[in-house]
């Protein structure tokens, strides 16, 4: 037992009462080192403030009058904790035996910032081990076993243990990704721009409902527009970085992204579309959708709209059409596709986090 340290755990949470309540139950059964618990409650809609009152007096509770979404949530937990080290958390997390231990010893390491668990879903299978960013600024899950704690682009911030001092000096996440996406992925960039470590330590592992904590009507249209947000300020850092090996007739620099669901697509259609600066791949069917890791801004299907349940689970963030809807995707999906290749963005280090988009 880590005794002499006291370790800050924030909750953000907004309504789903029951998901805090999980979490916390969890997190008094499985972590004995010395600890606090603040819950953020984001103008939740229920009554998840009083419960948490009710049912966990040792619990500190700051109440939001509006909803900041994950990021400003986080930073205003941290901003009133206590601990030298802080775990940062969504309500949609349960713990396990061990989790917090490995997480403490990982930032031991000097160049170590941010380190996070392994995630699972309820079956116990693995889902996320560290993410591959590449230069276009999209994630790209590790779903592979380590035994070792190993450095990563990016890692799902649902649980993250961070240095605090280092948090608060670079003033922690940027509230302009507003409720969430993007917001973690931005803040893992700024930590290798400064040359340290992200870290997945699979010693350490939760279990993570993935999206229970959030609104599914929000989800296209915060992804679209913090991927672009992102993108933008870190293209300087990604342009090294490799493309994924499976789709090499992607482009990086484009207008945006279309995967095409067919195995006898015409030629002329794929042209047009890449005679405006689209990036196209074609896929062989929409199982191999899932592998794209919800990359694309639109998804083209001869078959749509008999297959579109198939095509939102494989596919959750892009919108779906048939060829002949393609246009008006398009501009659905906020993309003015033309033959002028997009401009060249920003590239030196003090572009980035000025909020000057």
């Amino acid at each position: 037992m880590m005794s002499s340290v006291t370790t800050s755990i924030v909750i953000v949470a907004y309504g789903k009462k029951m998901l805090t309540d999980r979490l916390l139950r969890s997190i008094k059964k499985c972590t004995p080192e010395k600890h606090e618990v603040i819950v953020i409650d984001n103008a939740s809609p229920d009554d998840t403030s009083e419960w948490v009152i009710s049912q966990f007096p040792d619990v500190r509770l700051i109440k939001s009058p509006v909803n900041l979404g994950y990021g400003r949530g986080a930073n205003l937990g941290v901003q009133s904790s206590r601990g030298k080290q802080v775990v940062i958390m969504n309500s949609d997390i349960i713990v396990t035996e061990n989790w917090l231990g490995p997480l403490l010893k990982a930032l031991e390491n000097p160049s170590v910032v941010i380190a996070s668990p392994v995630y699972f879903d309820t079956e116990m299978t693995l889902t996320e081990a560290g993410t591959e960013l590449t230069e276009d600024g999209h994630v790209h899950a590790h779903r592979i076993p380590s035994r070792t704690v190993r450095r990563v682009d990016h890692i799902s911030a649902a649980c993250w243990a961070i240095d605090k001092d280092w948090f608060d000096r670079i003033g922690g996440f940027d509230g302009a990704y507003g409720f969430g996406y993007y917001e973690d992925v931005d803040l893992a960039t700024l930590a290798a721009a400064q040359n340290h470590s992200v870290v997945a330590v699979p010693q350490s592992q939760v279990i993570h409902e993935v999206g229970g904590s959030f609104h599914n009507d929000l989800v296209a249209e915060l992804s679209h527009r913090n991927h672009k947000r992102l993108s933008t300020r870190w293209s300087w850092l990604l342009r090294d970085h490799p493309r994924i090996s499976n789709f090499r007739a992607e482009t990086t620099r484009c207008h945006g992204r279309i995967a095409i669901v067919d195995n006898d697509v015409e030629s002329e259609f794929v042209s047009s579309l890449c005679a405006l600066n689209l990036s196209v791949v074609i896929v062989a069917n929409v199982d191999d959708l899932k592998n794209r890791c919800s990359r694309d801004d639109v998804v083209v299907s001869e078959s749509f709209p008999s297959n579109i349940e198939q095509l939102k689970l494989a596919a959750p963030r892009a919108v779906h059409c048939n060829p002949a809807g393609v246009w008006d995707a398009l501009l659905e999906a906020g993309i003015a596709a033309n033959s002028a290749p997009p401009r060249l963005r920003f590239k030196l280090l003090n572009s980035v986090r000025d909020n000057q988009w």
